[in-house]
């Protein structure tokens, strides 16, 4: 899924641009107007819900973040 800049995901997270794109999905630059904090907003794709490998690699690159 891609987001473009501007756009507001869950609420209060605002896309300011992407950072990179690979296997597991997207990861952006977005503003949490909540906090008024910059965050790293990691976004999964949806294909690895059923690749149990997949999913592992995605849990580990977020937990080492």
């Amino acid at each position: 899924m891609r987001y473009a800049i501007g756009e507001c995901v869950d609420g209060h997270y605002q896309i300011e641009g992407l950072l990179g794109q690979g296997g597991a999905g997207e990861t952006y630059k977005a503003l949490n107007t909540l906090a008024g904090q910059t965050v790293v907003l990691k976004v999964p794709d949806i294909s690895i819900s059923g690749d149990l490998a997949a999913y592992n690699r995605y849990r580990r690159e977020i937990e080492i973040g």
